[in-house]
């Protein structure tokens, strides 16, 4: 599975960095495994600009590394409390989510320009690699202070851990996506009731 497979599935960036690592059935796949790895997502995922993302692979690899195994542990404690927040009718964020994020916002070191067009557009300044993790911050601030709890995911096929946010009219969406999921689990539940229907025929014969 590649990144491409998987990247937008959550329709919120911040439940895109939940599925940077994803597990379906026996195998599991991780998009953040080094520190050049964490740039592609970070740009794959527009929060950081094709220029920008050069830019920030001539940092040193080592700072680069270290940031990506901060993003990971980072990635799964917010797994743990976005499943807290999504339980609660109100989405109460809890005070380490809050200190935490803000902690990471705080290294952030950006500015708004006016560009040609006569739009205002967002400019960062990156000055060292610990900023790697602010916008993945700042899209988990967004998520937990203006998302819909009831509309936050996880996906039910058997075995998979993708989460997603239901933007669906009907808002009854099931999977992280048909070609992965939907179609798999349609098919696993018609040959179980196929199993049982047989198996009912045998018993009353």
């Amino acid at each position: 599975m590649k990144l491409s497979n998987v990247m937008g599935l959550g329709d919120n960036t911040a439940l895109d960095f939940l599925n940077s690592t994803v597990t379906q059935g026996a195998s599991t796949f991780e998009f953040i495994e080094s520190g050049h790895a964490l740039v592609g997502w970070l740009h794959a995922a527009g929060l950081v600009s094709h220029d920008e993302s050069r830019a920030l692979l001539q940092m040193p690899i080592s700072e680069l590394d270290a940031q990506a195994a901060q993003a990971r542990e980072l990635r799964e404690w917010l797994r743990s409390e976005v499943a807290r927040w999504a339980e609660l009718e109100k989405g109460e964020v809890s005070i380490d989510a809050s200190v935490r994020l803000n902690e990471l916002m705080a290294v952030d070191d950006f500015f708004r320009q006016l560009d040609s067009r006569g739009d205002l557009v967002l400019q960062r300044r990156w000055s060292s690699p610990r900023q790697l993790l602010a916008p993945i911050a700042h899209v988990f601030a967004e998520l937990l202070s203006m998302g819909e709890t009831a509309y936050v995911r996880r996906c039910e096929g058997t075995g998979c851990t993708m989460w997603f946010y239901d933007h669906t009219k009907s808002h009854r969406r099931r999977w992280c996506s048909m070609a992965l999921c939907g179609n798999r689990e349609k098919a696993r539940n018609h040959r179980l009731r196929q199993a049982t229907a047989t198996s009912s025929e045998r018993t009353a014969g």
